[in-house]
This record gives structure tokens, C-alpha cells and sequence, in this order.
């Protein structure tokens, strides 16, 4: 019997919508992406994996979609089983309201040159892009090794994709 983990296809994306709150945080980071979410196939159904207002949760990507405007999806290349585990295992946790607040120093300390830690963040709760960092496990996404967990947003996360050697760009 082999004990190792068979690698399981992942896809993460980035999104925004037409909402206030998203169009504030575009405006704050400077990032066109304001939410994460990673994208899991299950049999013939894409299944949505993120963190929102009112917790990490999933939902069927066909459905989520009407609510979302995707920017991006990137299927990741290395075998991120043990991160993604890790990631599956946050699923009912609680939304981080106030990691979310917290980030408002750590961008503020960008405008200002500085690298500030965000003040707010939860070990039992999550915002979407902190739920992604999570996938990291083991060492396996180098582009993200130097990541602070609760400073880093979606326009960052975003922007390591985009030419990180980890990921592939998806036609959407």
C-alpha cells in the first residue's frame, strides 16, 4: 500500500465585485484584485474553497461566479497536498473581521516606505488571502515562503502568481 498523497490538480484565483467594499479596498492597495478563493475539481463540479464574511466555507463555482467578477485563475504546479490539506481543514472557521481591520496599518506602512505587521490578526479565524498562504505547507510555493500570513492581500498573492515559476496562468 503506497501511503503517499496522490497530487491533487489545484487552481488559485482572484477576484473583485461591484460592491463599495471592494472598490474602497482597490482604491486603499492599488490591487485590481480585492478577494482569493482556490478552486478545487470535484468529479465534473469546480468547487469553490474561500473565506468571506461569515467564515470559510464552499460553494459551487457556478454559482459563486454570479457574485464575483474573475480577474484570474492559475493552476499550481507543485504538489501542495500537505498545504492544501491544511487549507481544507480551516473549512466552518470563522471570517477575521479583525485581521481584515488590521490590514489597513500594513498598507498604510507601504504608502509610507515602511513594513508594518498587521496589529488584528485571529489564530482561529481567516480573511481569503490568508486562507491561500496557507497552501504554502511543507515549503512547497517558494514564491510565497517570505510571506507574512496576515500582511499579505489578494493584490499581493495576485502579483506573485503572475511570474512565479509555481504557476500557470488558466484562459478563462
Amino acid at each position: 500500500m503506497n501511503d503517499t498523497p496522490e497530487k491533487v490538480p489545484v487552481k488559485v484565483g482572484f477576484c473583485t465585485s461591484r460592491g463599495i467594499l471592494a472598490r474602497i479596498s482597490q482604491w486603499f492597495t492599488g490591487a485590481k484584485a480585492t478577494h482569493c478563493y482556490i478552486l478545487l475539481q470535484v468529479g465534473t463540479l469546480d468547487i469553490v474553497l474561500h473565506s468571506t464574511f461569515g467564515g470559510v466555507q464552499m460553494a459551487p463555482k457556478n454559482k459563486w461566479s454570479k457574485r464575483n467578477i474573475i480577474l484570474a485563475e492559475y493552476s499550481v504546479l507543485p504538489d501542495i497536498s500537505v498545504g492544501l490539506r491544511k487549507a481544507v481543514s480551516f473549512l466552518g472557521a470563522k471570517y477575521d473581521y479583525a485581521g481584515y481591520l488590521g490590514l489597513i496599518p500594513v498598507f498604510i506602512g507601504r504608502w509610507l516606505g515602511q513594513k508594518w505587521k498587521n496589529p488584528g490578526g485571529s489564530p482561529n479565524a481567516l480573511v481569503c488571502s490568508e486562507l491561500l498562504v496557507h497552501l504554502r505547507g511543507g515549503g512547497s510555493i517558494p514564491e510565497w515562503m517570505h510571506l507574512d500570513v496576515g500582511s499579505a492581500g489578494p493584490g499581493d498573492l495576485h502579483a506573485l502568481c503572475k511570474t512565479g515559476a509555481s504557476f500557470r496562468e488558466v484562459l478563462l
